[in-house]
């Protein structure tokens, strides 16, 4: 999290071991939500219970050979699928829906709208630029909090650090994907990483 004691604050969560935490059951409500939400994107050739079972194939029996030995995948979505990426981003996408839809429940409505369009997220990263004024971040904490008794899916809050930068000005520090965020008492200042190791070997 990036506070600077003004009108907005930015807060940031990773999900810890979100692949392994995902269980079948979760996996098969965020397939039934995507599939009546978007039905209109499914192919009619393909009916929901067939979708499902195939995923369940899918998560359910994955293997790997790591030093010429064969392993089974005994919990979670296995990361190497060409499916996982789009299977996460469709439970994340779900939960984010769940907490939206119970903030509006608890009459929370102009936070629920808030954070239905600012609570962005890639795979597993999340940020959201917060308003200070709607109150403590507290209030997406617990709905968070309520996700990983719920679903087993833990949102760990990333704290920023302070750092002297080389102009010599004092920032609260935040790493977020392949940005490093600074926040000084005037200004944000974006880094963005240049040449990754990957990038490197091309």
């Amino acid at each position: 999290m990036v506070e600077n004691g003004g009108s907005y604050s930015l807060y940031t969560w990773d999900i810890k071991s979100f692949y392994p935490s995902i269980s079948f059951q979760l996996l098969q409500d965020a397939l039934t939500f995507w599939l009546q939400e978007c039905s209109h994107l499914v192919n009619s050739q393909f009916s929901h219970s067939f979708i499902i079972e195939a995923v369940e194939i899918i998560s359910s029996y994955n293997h790997c050979v790591f030093d010429d030995q064969h392993f089974k995948f005994i919990k979670g979505l296995a990361t190497g699928t060409n499916a996982a990426v789009c299977l996460a981003v469709m439970v994340r996408g779900y939960l984010l829906h769940k907490l939206c839809n119970r903030l509006q429940a608890e009459g929370q409505t102009a936070i629920s709208a808030y954070a239905k369009e600012l609570l962005m997220a890639f795979i597993d990263d999340n940020a959201c630029l917060w308003v200070n004024s709607l109150g403590s971040i507290d209030i997406i904490n617990h709905q968070f909090d309520r996700i990983k008794q719920e679903d087993g899916i833990q949102f760990i809050m990333v704290n920023s650090e302070e750092n002297l930068l080389p102009n010599g000005q004092t920032a609260q520090t935040q790493y977020f994907l392949d940005l490093t965020i600074h926040l000084t008492s005037s200004s944000i200042i974006i880094d963005q990483l240049i040449v990754s190791q990957f990038r490197a070997l091309e």
